[in-house]
């Protein structure tokens, strides 16, 4: 996966072009009073788009640093407590799974290389 590209759901996608049309019509209702003005606006709406993926990418890469972060924490317990590197690393995937539930983006670089995470069950 690559982390510096950004691709919005199709909820997202909904919920900011959503955002961009309340905006929009706030503006040129407030400030013009005229569909020429929110028709004009309408052309912002691809930069107002990439703005909004831009924060929601730094967003997703704050939230892989705080967890790549724990992790690593957990697996230096782990190895400090005298567990081998393999059991060390799967101990710190079920921590971090306790801690972040459905919200864990780093789950494949705690899993064995051999090893394909296909949601509700694991492939060796």
């Amino acid at each position: 996966m690559d982390y510096q590209v950004y691709r919005f759901s199709i909820k997202e996608l909904a919920e900011n072009i959503s955002l961009f049309l309340l905006l929009d019509t706030a503006v040129s209702c407030l400030f013009y009073r005229s569909w020429a003005a929110f028709l004009t606006g309408l052309l912002l709406c691809p930069f107002f788009l990439k703005y909004r993926r831009e924060v929601y990418k730094k967003k997703r890469q704050q939230q892989l640093s705080e967890q790549f972060l724990e992790g690593m924490k957990a697996v230096a317990v782990s190895l400090g407590a005298g567990y081998s590197i393999e059991t060390a690393f799967e101990d710190a995937l079920g921590e971090l799974k306790n801690i972040y539930n459905q919200e864990l983006i780093c789950k494949g670089w705690f899993l064995h290389p051999n090893t394909y995470d296909c949601g509700s069950f694991v492939v060796n």
